[in-house]
């Protein structure tokens, strides 16, 4: 009914009579459609796996419990170079790799025996003599009760991959040799720049002239050893503490003010002359040269100010102003005229008398 397909199994057997003579059939018809069913899915399933491990772009192999070769897709006969499955069937599949891979091969094959996946990584030729790398992995075919019956060995030629890796790998060595070498360059530059700012540092501070810096608000942010000295301070006691006020004479502060802002806006400005104040009250003079330090948006940063004490230099010129002045009132007092010339016939002294003699007076024939 309904037009559908059965199977049957159909058997038949004879009934005699007494004397042996076949008077009847007895006939026995069994469904057998769901076996044949289960039949039809198990060649479909097997059609489909045998399809996908053919199509497989790996290496794939069915080894007996020995290790043998029994089995191999064509995919796995080009790829290990063998023109004829035959001619490697049942060969030991250990000995198709060197030394190391053939010890890898044979505890993959022993695990897998006992019911253990294995995979492992090696190197090896094929039977044309090839070069390649594999990634390889056994796996136990079992039985029903879970014993393995087969083992199936898929090796994937990696060749590619690590010969990249390896490239990679080379990669990397040098680059870490380049980076080490530059990290050591970098040490000894280092090391260079910290010399020189340590001789730079002690240049500063063993100068025989005073250095100091200040911000626009006249506090101090450096000061060298030589100028500490001379004002009896410490460093600790001046930077970021004490600005220009506290060490300028009371005479000078309103004119260090006024240079400050001028440096802040011109950038450098002629020396003067200041009366600097020790810690203990003292005063010594001092010749003051200051530039401008400026960030790359121009703004002002600090000063940097050159200090010269000139106090044994103003007491040379002070005692020779006192001479030239006794030597002048000696002179002025002679009745003959007296004047001294140098080669280019500039007056550098002429006494009263001469400049009286000559219709002038002793300041304006001197160093004329």
């Amino acid at each position: 009914p309904g037009n559908d397909v059965i199977h049957v199994l159909v058997r038949n057997a004879a009934l005699r009579d007494a004397s042996g003579a076949v008077i009847s059939q007895l006939g026995f018809v069994q469904d057998i459609t769901p076996m044949r069913t289960l039949e039809a899915d198990a060649r479909i399933k097997d059609e489909l796996n045998r399809q996908i491990i053919a199509s497989s772009p790996d290496c794939t192999k069915v080894l007996d419990l020995q290790g043998r070769v029994v089995q191999m897709t064509a995919q796995g006969c080009r790829l290990v170079e063998v023109d004829d499955f035959d001619q490697v069937r049942l060969s030991d599949w250990s000995t198709w790799w060197p030394e190391d891979g053939a010890q890898l091969a044979r505890e993959a094959v022993d695990g897998a025996r006992e019911g253990k996946s294995a995979r492992f990584v090696a190197y090896g030729t094929t039977f044309k003599g090839t070069p390649k790398w594999w990634d390889t992995m056994v796996t136990p075919i079992c039985d029903a009760q879970g014993q393995a019956v087969m083992l199936l060995a898929v090796s994937r030629d990696i060749t590619s991959l690590h010969e990249q890796q390896e490239e990679i790998q080379r990669f990397n060595t040098v680059l870490e040799q380049r980076v080490r070498e530059r990290t050591d360059e970098l040490a000894e530059a280092k090391e260079r720049i910290a010399l020189a700012l340590r001789d730079a540092q002690t240049i500063y501070n063993q100068a025989p002239c005073g250095y100091h810096s200040v911000d626009a608000s006249g506090v101090f942010v450096l000061m060298n050893r030589t100028e500490l000295d001379w004002l009896g301070y410490e460093r600790e006691d001046v930077v970021g503490r004490l600005t220009f006020r506290d060490i300028f004479a009371p005479s000078d502060i309103e004119t260090s003010e006024d240079r400050l802002q001028r440096l802040m806006n011109d950038g450098k400005l002629e020396p003067i002359e200041v009366s600097m104040r020790r810690r203990d009250g003292s005063t010594f003079l001092a010749l003051l040269n200051s530039t401008a330090v400026f960030d790359r948006q121009g703004r002002f940063v600090r000063s940097n100010s050159t200090v010269i004490d000139i106090t044994e230099r103003k007491a040379a010129e002070n005692a020779l102003a006192a001479q030239r002045n006794f030597l002048q009132a000696i002179t002025n007092s002679v009745p003959v005229q007296l004047a001294f010339f140098d080669r280019d016939l500039i007056c550098r002294f002429a006494n009263a008398s001469y400049a009286r003699w000559v219709s002038g007076d002793t300041a304006r024939l001197v160093d004329r």
